[in-house]
């Protein structure tokens, strides 16, 4: 057991830092006030478990520090999910581009960052763009969508809520509320050509929250896109995926919704699983651009771009920083 003190200015932000430096798995043992008016904690760790071998190296060949350092990276994929084809694909290409000022944890980052393509929000060029958020029910498409429209309120972007959510009880009044909030127009579309996008001068980008069900939001969303078309519109279409969803599902969802051709994908629940890097390699297998990751409810907070920075942390710490 490692045991180690850690010093905030307050509870919150000592436990803050406690976490962010020992992991989610780490004990307050006990806490003091500091000198000054902070906060002491003593955290407790349990010691980390002996990494896999590397693949290739011989238990009775001395190990040299790269290849103790390619251990731990091999380690930390595996702890998180990875498949061993994809840990494989890392340490190789790690070994390639390995120099000798940086560290192997350095390398495996940029390797992981530059092995997954990351995707933007579309934005206005003199006309209305609308993006849909599709996938089954309950993976947090309609928190997803407050979460957007929040940043881009917030940014100064005109932003339009529409829902075809109209069979799920309180589904309607949820993001109608987030509409009232952010002071946003909000439509309830039943058919996906109901929407005229025509008439929404005022809006940068229109946000469609899906009803869940890909048999009916196909056919919707295909009419949405015909109207778009019709008026020199353009519609994107984001696949929301689960992160505690498991694989068979993640198959069947995005098979089913390929139809459709999603341009990028969106990780919810990353908060709920300890093996993110199964959503992850789904997305990479799927050749599926990542737009978005959100690892928890709060729709103030936890949502961020994707990117090559943020998609290392999911593989080699389990979770953002």
């Amino acid at each position: 057991m490692h045991v180690h003190r850690v010093v905030g200015a307050s509870l919150r932000e000592a436990l803050q830092r406690a976490r962010h430096l020992h992991g989610s798995d780490a004990i307050v043992v006990s806490q003091e006030l500091a000198a000054g008016g902070g906060v002491t904690l003593t955290v407790a760790r349990k010691p980390a478990p002996t990494p896999p071998p590397v693949v290739g190296v011989r238990a009775d060949k001395k190990v040299s520090p790269q290849n103790l350092a390619l251990t731990e990276v091999a380690g930390r994929l595996k702890q998180n999910g990875a498949s061993p084809d994809f840990v494989e694909r890392v340490l190789a290409a790690i070994e390639e581009r390995q120099a000798e000022d940086i560290h192997v944890l350095d390398t495996a980052a940029l390797v992981i960052g530059d092995m997954f393509e990351t995707a933007r929000l579309p934005r206005a060029r003199g006309q209305a763009r609308v993006l849909a958020l599709a996938g089954s029910g309950g993976v947090g498409k309609t928190t997803t969508v407050a979460k957007i429209a929040m940043r881009l309120v917030k940014a100064g972007r005109r932003v339009e809520l529409v829902t075809f959510d109209t069979d799920r009880p309180g589904a309607v009044e949820q993001l109608r509320a987030w509409s009232a909030l952010l002071n946003t127009p909000f439509r309830v579309a039943k058919t996906g050509s109901d929407i005229d996008i025509a008439s929404i001068a005022t809006a940068d980008l229109i946000l469609v929250d899906t009803s869940g069900r890909p048999d009916r939001d196909i056919a919707r969303l295909e009419r949405l896109s015909a109207a778009c078309a019709n008026v020199g519109a353009a519609l994107e279409t984001y696949l929301v995926l689960s992160a505690a969803t498991s694989g068979s599902v993640l198959r069947a969802v995005t098979t089913t919704l390929s139809a459709i051709k999603p341009t990028a994908a969106v990780i919810t629940k990353l908060d709920e699983t300890k093996e993110p890097m199964a959503v992850l390699e789904h997305i990479l297998d799927s050749n599926l651009p990542l737009a978005f990751l959100s690892d928890g409810p709060e729709v103030h907070a936890h949502l961020q771009r994707a990117d090559g920075d943020a998609i290392a942390d999911l593989c080699l710490r389990g979770r953002l920083s």
